[in-house]
């Protein structure tokens, strides 16, 4: 009965120090899934010649000044681009600290803190 229970216990302790847990993968996946999101809200831009540039081959001023349009509309989808991005890797950080913010049940402090992260906020 006894070489039983020991036996048992080995193996189970065995079968707990032979695993990982899925937290220690979470973080790259995360940071993965965050790079992935910010490149897809900056996509690449071009003008409708499908080129990145178009003064230097229009013909007449008439042209130029189209051309000129277009460039001062794609600059602010692109500012647009870079503000939407800014936003969302600032709110993917913060949800990867709060993921590696480990608290214990008697540590409000720290609770709080990762609230605040949780909502996108700093810290106090």
């Amino acid at each position: 009965m006894t070489l039983k229970l020991v036996t048992a216990l080995i193996a189970l302790s065995l079968a707990a120090c032979g695993t990982h847990s899925v937290r220690d993968d979470s973080p790259s996946s995360d940071l993965d899934a965050l790079v992935q999101t910010v490149e897809r809200q900056l996509p690449n831009r071009t003008l409708p010649n499908g080129k990145q540039y178009c003064a230097e081959l229009a013909a007449t001023e008439g042209a130029q000044d189209e051309c000129m349009g277009d460039l001062e509309a794609l600059n602010l989808l692109r500012v647009r681009d870079r503000e939407r991005a800014i936003q969302q890797l600032r709110g993917g950080a913060n949800r990867v600290k709060a993921t590696r913010v480990t608290c214990s049940w008697w540590q409000y402090r720290c609770k709080a803190d990762r609230r605040a992260l949780q909502r996108g906020e700093q810290p106090p």
